[in-house]
């Protein structure tokens, strides 16, 4: 019985080995085919039956190609700590994890435009609403002169005497013109910047993420400092858009409301009214 022991322990090697190279031909095969999951499923049976370093490489590339770039970055970091100094694959797993930090930023950037392009949408949209707002209520104010206007004999008069554009009307005050635009202006510039202090807010996010990622347990390194010094930088930067967001908007909204009220107390009311040989004119206003 003992004699056939060194047999049998020789058979299990061979069935193991065989077993790993067969694991790892299937999923070579299936990483092929587009197959990812599957071929990551038979690179992590291999992986169990012998730990070789070459697939945490290939698992890391079927991350890659699904577009899981954190994990991918996480698995090629993993593969260059157990590999050789000599292996082939260290360069090239180098280059794919600068690769994918580079897709990383450009992804992170077009968001952050895309961003600042719909807060400035919105705030474009809202300063058209509120002059929109504004003609109205300018020409809302005046009504229209009735049809049956008397000739001075007291043979007819307006229907509705009320008020109209008579000529001579007073000119509108060019400080309460300046006053709804520039108060219109300071509400954009202040919506404007709180976007921008939201987008830098998800900076701040971003570079406390690219922290996380590095690991809690790694050594300080220029990775480290770098995603430091840009969430500082980030955090900073949107402490001032949102400080400036709500001076310009408060600024804005008060220097618009000022005008208005102005424009209410300068704008003179001119009116026809009935008399008993015709017709005669007033106006008034408030001082």
């Amino acid at each position: 019985m003992l004699a056939l022991a060194p047999a049998r322990v020789a058979r299990a090697d061979a069935d193991r080995v065989d077993a790993y190279r067969d694991a790892v031909a299937r999923g070579s095969a299936r990483f092929d085919d587009g197959d990812y999951a599957g071929a990551r499923a038979e690179f992590q049976a291999a992986f169990a039956i012998h730990p070789d370093p070459v697939l945490i490489f290939n698992i890391a590339s079927t991350y890659r190609r699904e577009g899981d770039r954190p994990r991918a970055i996480e698995l090629y970091r993993a593969f260059l700590d157990r590999a050789d100094a000599d292996d082939p694959r260290r360069d090239l797993a180098r280059h794919t994890i600068a690769e994918l930090q580079e897709e990383i930023e450009d992804e992170r950037r077009a968001q952050r435009e895309a961003r600042e392009a719909e807060a400035l949408a919105a705030a474009r949209a809202q300063a058209e609403a509120q002059e929109a707002a504004a003609r109205a209520r300018r020409h809302g104010s005046g009504g229209g002169a009735g049809e049956g206007g008397g000739d001075g004999d007291g043979d007819g008069v307006a229907s509705d005497p009320g008020v109209t554009d008579a000529p001579g009307a007073a000119a509108p005050d060019r400080a309460v013109t300046w006053m709804r635009w520039g108060g219109g202006g300071l509400v954009v510039l202040g919506v404007v910047a709180s976007g921008l202090a939201v987008s830098a807010a998800g900076d701040v996010g971003d570079a406390e993420r690219d922290l996380e990622a590095l690991g809690a347990g790694a050594s300080w390194g220029v990775a480290q400092q770098a995603a430091y010094d840009r969430g500082v930088a980030a955090e900073r930067r949107a402490w001032l858009l949102a400080g400036a967001g709500v001076a310009a908007l408060a600024t804005g909204v008060a220097l618009y409301v000022v005008g208005e009220r102005r424009a209410e107390r300068a704008a003179p009311t001119v009116a026809i009214l009935p008399g008993g040989d015709g017709a005669a004119v007033g106006w008034s206003g408030r001082w």
